[in-house]
């Protein structure tokens, strides 16, 4: 089949390259525009248009979803698909026009965790299973009818990144099976069942600030699922600190947040434990293990307890 691919950040390269290389054609990918960032203000373009670039493939940049002559383009390109990967909410007259519509990637089993933040909600509310869907595109979130779906296993130390990289990988095959599966007619769409959604919405930054007062389990996933980025934080002197690397201790013995350097780890207390933190970030620094942190900043705390927050 003959498709256009969206998709913006580094989640969607895999499907673009393992679709490049199926026996389906890539016609052109669209992708947001290059915008200036930085000192410099140079114009920085998006994961996908590089791999694009090396790829050989037709690049659409596009801001306004609305432009007419936008729309005309994708028009002309007369694809039988379309494959969206990480991209912006599409209106159906753009959704609609290939012959067997649109073909959303979403990173968990829907209809739980529908929305744009599907891995962070499903580590920060401890789930052990998530998974990846396709699914047809239609008027409402991601909620059109499901074409196939993978299960995956979180474990106790899987962060948001590292799920993020595995589904990325496992999308991409998944998508092939999908456009071969819609090309050949041996599989069709099931409708979802919407009564058993749950949402899965843009991160607020309220979201990242560690309450020491609450359990080490709650903590420990709020760690996992803000890593590597956006990081979950607490201060020390009025400076943002982010926690990486975290596990939960079987001790109880420190107050909540009251902390102290051991065996170059940070431990500190929770409201029902102890959580053990091996990296850490400062703001305008780059991350760095606890030793680091204790020779630059902590070297005078030796053998004392001190309080986050």
């Amino acid at each position: 089949m003959n498709i256009a691919f969206f998709g913006t950040p580094d989640f969607a390269i895999p499907s673009l390259r393992e679709i490049n290389n199926s026996t389906h054609n890539v016609v052109a990918t669209i992708t947001g525009i290059s915008k200036p960032s930085g000192r410099g203000q140079k114009l920085h373009s998006t994961p996908v248009f590089f791999e694009s670039e090396k790829l050989n493939i037709p690049i659409i940049e596009i801001d306004d979803l609305s432009d007419s002559n936008f729309i005309k383009k994708l028009e002309s390109l007369q694809v039988d698909i379309f494959i969206i990967v990480a991209f912006r909410i599409l209106p159906e007259k753009i959704f609609s026009i290939p012959k067997y519509g649109t073909v959303n990637l979403h990173a968990s089993l829907l209809p739980k965790y529908r929305g744009s933040a599907p891995i962070h909600h499903a580590i920060l509310n401890g789930e052990t299973q998530t998974g990846i869907t396709t699914f047809q595109i239609n008027n409402r979130v991601d909620a059109g009818s499901v074409y196939l779906q993978e299960k995956y296993i979180i474990t106790r130390k899987a962060t948001t990144g590292m799920v993020w990289d595995d589904l990325s990988i496992a999308g991409a095959s998944l998508l092939v099976k999908t456009l071969n599966g819609i090309e050949n007619g041996s599989i069709s769409p099931i409708k979802q069942d919407l009564q058993k959604s749950s949402p899965a919405p843009k991160l607020k930054s309220e979201m990242f600030c560690i309450n020491w007062d609450m359990g080490s389990e709650h903590i420990h996933n709020q760690i996992r699922a803000f890593s590597p980025k956006p990081g979950a934080f607490t201060t020390l002197n009025k400076l943002r600190i982010k926690l990486f690397d975290s596990e939960i201790s079987n001790k109880n013995i420190l107050k909540p947040a009251m902390f102290k350097i051991e065996n170059n780890k940070i431990i500190i207390g929770t409201g029902d434990g102890e959580l053990i933190i091996k990296s850490v970030q400062l703001e305008g620094k780059r991350r760095m293990l606890v030793a680091d942190f204790y020779k630059g900043f902590l070297s005078k705390i030796e053998g004392k307890e001190f309080s986050f927050g």
